[in-house]
């Protein structure tokens, strides 16, 4: 059975917890990194990008009847499904909008750490995905937290930007 809908944020990072962190922890494996922190670090930095991910298709998701953002934060900033499948870019979707990207802005800061821990190529490739995802983000605020009108993504110049940020 497929779920298409979150009680709460706990439960949605438990599906990042089954989906996206344990690419994370193979990746560590296969470069030897094995400290507990790393793998902290590591578990918030795929949580963040799976997050991201999310936003950036809210569309996407809408249409295959699946929401991620939590039931409870969704009632407790007054958004219904039918504002969602409405696609009403209103003050309350924007909030609660807000609120995630911040939340995993958060997650990303936090498991930044990971870097440390990182030698050399693969150093710089985590920390371009990082970067990624954090561009992103920054897209989806510069677009005052509208997830409807379209999806936020990173253009070639984007990918070019954030790679030399992360080489130097």
């Amino acid at each position: 059975m497929i779920k298409k809908e979150y009680s709460n944020y706990n439960e949605v990072l438990d599906y990042c917890k089954r989906s996206a962190n344990p690419v994370g922890r193979i990746l560590l494996e296969l470069f030897n990194v094995n400290q507990n922190e790393a793998i902290i670090s590591s578990d918030k930095i795929c949580s963040a990008l799976q997050l991201t991910n999310f936003y950036q298709d809210t569309i996407i998701d809408l249409e295959r009847g699946r929401n991620y953002y939590p039931q409870d934060e969704m009632k407790m900033f007054n958004v219904t499904q039918k504002m969602f499948e409405l696609k009403q870019n209103n003050h309350d979707i924007k909030t609660l909008v807000k609120h995630n990207v911040e939340r995993t802005q958060s997650l990303f800061d936090e498991g930044k750490n990971l870097l440390n821990y990182l030698n050399d190529r693969f150093r710089i490739e985590i920390k371009w995905t990082i970067a990624g995802g954090e561009k992103i983000l920054e897209k989806i605020r510069e677009n005052d937290y509208d997830v409807f009108t379209k999806s936020p993504k990173l253009d070639k110049i984007d990918f070019l930007s954030l790679l030399v940020k992360s080489v130097f």
